[in-house]
């Protein structure tokens, strides 16, 4: 599945009405970009009747996490929001104690123990860095060590695409869903050698229908 990753509610409007795109992810470093309180971008967010909002929840202890939960779901009870958490043991704890009531996804999964500990807490979700993954280690993360690990417990997000060219490989190996920032869904359809044949196909149908059509005896 495709997801937008923004706090930008017309960006997220924009790519909703795509078709293709289920729901909206964002993080504490997208909404810093909104100037508007988080309150307001998550309602602005939901208006757009997404599938899918997932919101990161603060804190490090297990009493912070449930208080921003709490903040949240006080306001919108039956709001289809996905919570997602950092690789942390409190987190994880929380993340099990709450796994029959939320979903959750657990962001930054670096490594395949990471992912397993995630499946045992109840998570739905893992979300894996790409680009961020490659800076770091000259190489692609372990996607279907990752796969192997959660089986179809679990959905791999593949977050932090920077190119066409990572978004391809993610299609190619294991990823379940990607989540891309609005420039990139937009070029899914882009491709050189279809201009030339949409150009084509566009010139010879102008040529065709300036065609007068043949006339009955």
């Amino acid at each position: 599945m495709l997801y937008i990753d923004t706090a930008n509610v017309d960006e997220a409007r924009q790519a909703l009405q795509l078709g293709i795109v289920s729901g909206i992810t964002t993080n504490p470093t997208l909404m810093r970009r909104i100037s508007d309180p988080e309150p307001a971008v998550i309602d602005a967010l939901l208006s757009l009747s997404p599938a899918q909002l997932f919101i990161q929840l603060r804190g490090t202890t297990r009493k912070e996490l449930e208080d921003h939960r709490q903040r949240i779901r006080g306001k919108w009870p039956n709001a289809p929001i996905v919570f997602k958490l950092v690789p942390t043991w409190e987190a994880m704890q929380f993340a099990a104690l709450w796994r029959e009531q939320e979903t959750f996804l657990i962001t930054a999964v670096n490594s395949v123990q990471q992912a397993y500990v995630a499946r045992e807490a109840g998570a739905q979700y893992v979300a894996v860095y790409l680009h961020r993954y490659r800076l770091r280690h000259g190489t692609w993360p372990p996607l279907t060590e990752i796969r192997r690990v959660v089986g179809s417990h679990v959905r791999i997000m593949i977050a932090s695409c920077h190119s066409m060219a990572e978004v391809q490989w993610a299609m190619v190996n294991e990823a379940d869903d990607l989540t891309l920032p609005l420039s990139l869904l937009q070029q899914l359809l882009v491709n050189t050698d279809s201009a030339e044949d949409i150009a084509r196909f566009n010139r010879d149908g102008i040529k065709a229908g300036s065609h007068s059509p043949e006339r009955n005896p």
